[in-house]
């Protein structure tokens, strides 16, 4: 490049001086060469600099690219062997997918199946209760938690290269695909698979046994002081739908919406569901003012459920869905 668009000032000069009478030293037109040969030499060393600033641009393009597609491999490929789980729902999916050995410190409410309760725990499962420090010092490569309830650890976390999985499941299919993640963040893709295969299956099986145009509208109850439901964003809703029957707050757009006694109600719900860890029972909900009068409440069909079973998003949900649906079908 540099011999095609930049004549060599030696050779030019050379010529040059061929060309006229060598005892013209002091002629001014002399100085056409000198000044040629100097801008041509300032020429050259631009373009050279120009030519090395865009090699290394491109060396760079390459490296950052390159290192970018070995950072999104690596995170495809990880198998994460160091686990502190946060989220009792993550708790039940590690170990239906026989990988509690990788568990090295969970909640206390990562109690299912009950032989979890013999691995160390870092405390209770809200976040004011759980300590950074306590957490690393079990010397996890991975965190499992929940979305809205473990996020303040993602910065401590990263800073200290430990990889953070919130559980954001809301609804059947966000299951299924958590599963699919998780397994393949722990090596487990083809147990993760074959656990969801599974549970597709049932829940199918259980569908089309409780096959039904009757779609009972359900109340269900998270909390009473202030009074709280489920919207549609909940995967308790989805459970619901799956058996069979109608969420009455489906038109709310949280996942856990405070609602109104009148509207309550006005919705005039046909079964009334109670997690048993809230302490209300059936004949406090008959005992309610202005009570009477709901469909549920007439008939009694007002039952206490397993708030864990009912509220974790796991591979349990199976189970929910065959309760909810021998509550909405056999029993009505």
């Amino acid at each position: 490049m540099t011999d095609l668009f930049n004549p060599d000032p030696n050779k030019f000069n050379s010529n040059y001086n061929n060309s006229n009478n060598q005892n013209n030293t002091n002629n001014p037109d002399n100085s056409i060469g000198s000044n040629f040969r100097r801008d041509a030499k300032n020429s050259k060393k631009i373009e050279y600099v120009v030519l090395v600033a865009f090699l290394v641009m491109m060396v760079l393009m390459y490296v950052r690219r390159t290192k970018n597609e070995e950072d999104a491999q690596a995170a495809a490929n990880a198998q994460y062997q160091s686990i502190v789980c946060l989220s009792p729902a993550g708790a039940e999916i590690l170990s239906d997918l026989g990988a509690e050995g990788l568990i090295k410190a969970r909640t206390d409410f990562c109690d299912y199946p009950s032989r979890l309760k013999a691995i160390p725990s870092v405390g209770g499962f809200a976040g004011e209760t759980l300590s950074v420090e306590t957490i690393l010092s079990y010397k996890p490569d991975f965190v499992y938690g929940a979305k809205g309830m473990h996020d303040f650890l993602e910065a401590p976390l990263k800073e200290s290269g430990v990889t953070l999985f919130l559980s954001e499941a809301s609804s059947i299919d966000a299951v299924y695909d958590e599963i699919i993640t998780v397994g393949g963040y722990i090596g487990r893709t083809s147990e993760a698979e074959t656990l969801v295969k599974n549970m597709k299956d049932s829940i199918s099986q259980i569908t089309a046994a409780y096959n039904s145009s009757d779609k009972p509208a359900v109340y269900y109850e998270v909390w009473n002081t202030p009074y709280m439901s489920i919207g549609r964003k909940s995967f308790i809703s989805d459970l619901i739908l799956t058996a069979g029957g109608l969420n009455v707050f489906d038109d709310q757009n949280s996942d856990y919406p405070s609602v109104s006694e009148e509207a309550i109600i006005a919705r005039d719900p046909k079964i009334i569901l109670l997690p048993n860890m809230n302490g209300v029972t059936a004949d406090d909900v008959k005992a309610r003012t202005g009570w009477t009068n709901v469909s549920a409440v007439k008939s009694g069909k007002i039952y206490l459920i397993d708030a864990d079973l009912y509220s974790r998003p796991g591979p349990r949900i199976v189970d929910a869905v065959a309760g909810l649906a021998k509550i909405l079908h056999e029993e009505n």
